[in-house]
């Protein structure tokens, strides 16, 4: 099975290439850091392409361990768990999404790791571990409706996370 090349922003391409990618994937694949996926942009590749999708990755970080913006962002852990929750049920409500990858298991070193320096809160563990109460507890919750949500039979979560941002819209305060 092809799962595809992960595309960024699915948005840009054109018809063209994506009657490509359906006569080369089984599945196509995009990574979609957002509040939560498109519902058009994912509508116009089904309608193009009537392909099943898989969100390779996204994620929800916070500031308050010390760590770099990621990119996407909330003010705590428990505001992680809803952000979480609102993205992945509002994801499978979509009938032609069969997957999401949530990016990634461990946060990333403090110092960052050695290809770019990169060091994001992001994970489901800290580095030393020990799992984020409030983003295992959504997971776990998620998990229970995935497939009534996913069926029609139940609603996505209402409750968004309370001042997501993008890290477009975070201030980089040493070029200020």
């Amino acid at each position: 099975m092809n799962l595809g090349i992960r595309f960024g922003d699915i948005d840009e391409l054109d018809e063209e290439l994506l009657m490509i990618c359906q006569r080369a994937f089984d599945v196509f694949s995009f990574n979609c850091y957002d509040l939560q996926p498109r519902s058009s942009m994912m509508d116009r590749f089904l309608r193009i392409t009537d392909m099943p999708m898989i969100i390779g990755e996204y994620h929800f970080g916070a500031p308050d361990r010390g760590m770099a913006q990621s990119l996407w962002q909330v003010d705590s852990q428990q505001e992680r768990g809803v952000a979480y929750r609102y993205y992945t049920e509002h994801a499978y409500a979509h009938p032609g999404l069969i997957g999401t990858g949530y990016f990634q298991w461990c946060d990333q070193d403090l110092t960052g790791r050695q290809l770019d320096g990169e060091n994001y809160n992001c994970g489901l563990v800290d580095v030393t571990d020990r799992p984020y109460k409030y983003q295992v507890e959504a997971m776990m919750e998620t998990a229970k409706r995935l497939y009534q949500i996913h069926t029609g039979e139940l609603a996505p979560t209402g409750q968004q996370p309370i001042r997501a941002r993008g890290h477009g819209a975070i201030p980089d305060q040493w070029n200020e």
